[in-house]
C-alpha cells in the first residue's frame, strides 16, 4: 500500500471518479488498510459552497481542519471530485485565474503531511463524455448545474454560456 493518508480522484463528470474512488476504499479495506471514502457531494468535509467572495478563506479552513483530522485517523481518505472541482473549479468559474496560484500553493502546504496521491480521468472527448452522463444525471444538470455554470459565473457570462452547450464550452476549458 502506498504511504498516504489522501487520495484524490478527479475528472469530468461521468468520468468513472464515484465507482473507483469506491471500490478503491473497497480494496483498502478488504486488505486490512481502512479507508474512508467521501463522495463529491457529501457535505460532512468540505463542504460545497456557493460561489461567494470569501470562498477561498472558507475553503482554506475546511482542508485545515480535514487535514488535522486525517493525520490522527488511521484511515486512508479517498476523495471524489473534491480538489478540481470543489476547489480549483470556484476560480475558473469566476475568472480568478490569478488568485488560484496562491490558493494552490497554499493547499500544497495544507495536505503535504498527509503525502496526497492524485488521479485524473482525463476525458479526450469532452462533448461525448458529457452527453453519456447527461440521461442519468438531466434533472439535476437541467435544474442547477447548467444554469450556476453558464449563467451563475463570471466565465459564463463572458463567454455568453447557455444550457448543455454553455457547459460543455466550460469543460473543454476547465479540462
Amino acid at each position: 500500500m502506498i504511504d498516504t493518508k489522501l487520495i484524490l480522484i478527479e475528472g469530468l463528470p461521468g468520468s468513472g471518479k464515484t465507482w473507483t474512488s469506491q471500490y478503491l476504499a473497497y480494496q483498502c479495506e478488504k486488505n486490512g488498510n481502512p479507508a474512508r471514502w467521501y463522495h463529491e457531494q457529501d457535505k460532512q468535509v468540505l463542504d460545497i459552497l456557493d460561489l461567494q467572495s470569501d470562498f477561498p478563506e472558507i475553503k482554506i479552513a475546511q482542508w485545515k481542519a480535514f487535514v488535522s483530522e486525517a493525520k490522527e485517523s488511521e484511515s486512508v481518505n479517498i476523495l471524489d471530485s473534491r480538489y478540481l472541482m470543489n476547489s480549483v473549479g470556484f476560480f475558473f468559474a469566476m475568472d480568478e485565474m490569478a488568485k488560484l496560484a496562491e490558493f494552490e500553493s497554499m493547499w500544497e502546504d495544507i495536505v503535504k503531511p498527509l503525502n496526497p496521491v492524485f488521479i485524473y480521468f482525463y476525458q479526450s472527448d469532452v462533448e461525448k463524455a458529457l452527453r453519456q452522463t447527461l440521461d442519468l444525471r438531466r434533472e439535476y444538470w437541467e435544474e442547477w448545474a447548467f444554469k450556476k455554470i453558464t449563467d451563475g459565473t463570471a466565465f459564463g457570462k463572458r463567454n455568453k454560456l447557455k444550457g448543455f452547450d454553455g457547459f460543455v464550452t466550460f469543460f473543454k476549458d476547465f479540462k
